[in-house]
């Protein structure tokens, strides 16, 4: 039976030619993720941790400016940022067939909840270092970049729990623009990490 088939097959140009773009198709596929998987485990081993830090507004003037200022507007400021990032795939021609395969630029902002202290991260790839860094001071002229050590927070005999969170729908159909929010959606999240016990650490982490 299946040496008939193979036979016919053979027999059949039309077919055996769609036969073989279909195996080389799924060859170049497979190859694809083999490779990206390979080149995300090598960089992993060399990304960079900056931690942001933003100077305190103790100020009666800098708190009363702060309160008039629309929480919208410094997401917006967040929003820029982000998109200026994407475009890190067009630095030059290497780097742009670099991402279109490889998809090498990929960034983790994370806000590291331990010690009832909430620290915030960037992690990049090595490449990106500096124009991430530029990027950032850009838009937040005050904001302190500490390169830092890879943290870790997980104290020994602890158990460690993670989540993936997806949207249902595709990605173009947001669960809420920020341009919509009636609070600052960073308010209620801090608020769940000040319940947290002393000895507990949550990370938030967005690629």
């Amino acid at each position: 039976m299946i040496s008939a088939l193979w036979q016919y097959v053979i027999n059949n140009s039309a077919l055996l030619i769609l036969l073989i773009v279909a195996v080389l198709i799924f060859v170049l596929y497979i190859t694809l993720h083999v490779a990206r998987f390979w080149h995300r485990s090598k960089e992993s081993k060399k990304l960079i941790f900056l931690r942001i830090t933003m100077p305190r507004e103790e100020s009666p003037k800098d708190r009363e400016r702060d309160t008039e200022k629309d929480f919208r507007e410094k997401i917006s400021v967040m929003a820029q940022l982000f998109r200026n990032l994407h475009t890190t795939s067009r630095l030059n021609l290497f780097n742009s067939i670099k991402t279109r395969i490889l998809k090498s630029n990929i960034f983790s902002f994370e806000l590291v909840a331990h010690n009832k202290v909430l620290d915030f991260y960037v992690t990049t790839p090595e490449y990106y270092q500096e124009i991430i860094e530029k990027q950032i001071t850009s838009y937040y002229p005050d904001a302190e970049i500490e390169p830092m050590d890879k943290y870790d927070h997980i104290l020994e005999k602890n158990k460690l729990k993670g989540f993936y969170v997806f949207t249902q729908k595709l990605p173009y159909f947001p669960l809420r623009t920020y341009k919509t929010v009636e609070n600052d959606p960073l308010n209620s999240l801090t608020n769940v990490f000040s319940k947290m016990e002393k000895e507990e650490t949550a990370v938030v982490q967005i690629m």
